[in-house]
């Protein structure tokens, strides 16, 4: 959709820059220089719609390789970035197949967090080169990463803050988190991993 869209911005400008360049001939045709006087009016016009028109040409053309360059980092960084994923993902399925196998113990959430921790999350910062990637997937690794962290403050914390009768509810609560981390990396995933192919295969 992103080519589709730029190749119709490319044949926008250059159209424009023909309909320029095709008044400043008009007008150069209708008002031909007849005294020497007219020279400077006839040369004017027509730097003037050469000017226009390559302006516009190397505009979009810059905006073309800066667009290029960004998705050649993106596909760069998805390739290192889709390990980590993965490690990530096994570790939030851990942390879930510990709650389920919960033995009504409140040290066991402590072990379900140390699952999430097991692994080195990324910051945003590490994230911006995979913004040009489709379907939002820098920010569904970024929420990710947000609802990791959540999740194990709230495990870190169920000792004090969550009462024995309503620990069912409680683990009903963080496997739907779990859940909903586990899509947001899996989209993530994908995006990732369908870009480091398409490099390699360019390569």
């Amino acid at each position: 959709m992103k080519k589709a869209y730029w190749e119709t911005a490319l044949g926008i400008a250059i159209a424009v820059a023909i309909f320029a360049s095709g008044l400043s001939l008009g007008f150069i045709v209708n008002r031909f220089p007849s005294a020497p006087g007219d020279a400077a009016t006839w040369a004017g016009a027509l730097l003037a719609g050469l000017a226009f028109a390559g302006t516009i040409w190397i505009a979009v053309s810059q905006a073309h390789r800066d667009r290029q360059e960004k998705r050649t980092l993106a596909e760069l960084a998805a390739a290192s970035f889709s390990p980590r994923i993965i490690q990530v993902m096994a570790s939030v399925t851990e942390a879930d197949a510990h709650i389920k196998s919960w033995g009504g113990f409140f040290e066991d959430f402590q072990g379900c967090a140390d699952h999430l921790r097991k692994h080195e999350l990324w910051s945003p910062a590490d994230l911006i080169p995979l913004a040009p990637l489709p379907n939002d997937a820098a920010i569904k690794l970024a929420a990710a990463v947000s609802n990791i962290k959540a999740c194990i403050s709230m495990l870190e914390g169920a000792h004090k803050d969550v009462v024995e009768q309503d620990m069912p509810e409680f683990c009903a609560y963080m496997q739907d988190s779990l859940g909903e981390i586990s899509l947001q990396l899996v989209s993530g995933f994908t995006e990732c991993h369908r870009a480091s192919r398409e490099k390699t295969a360019i390569d």
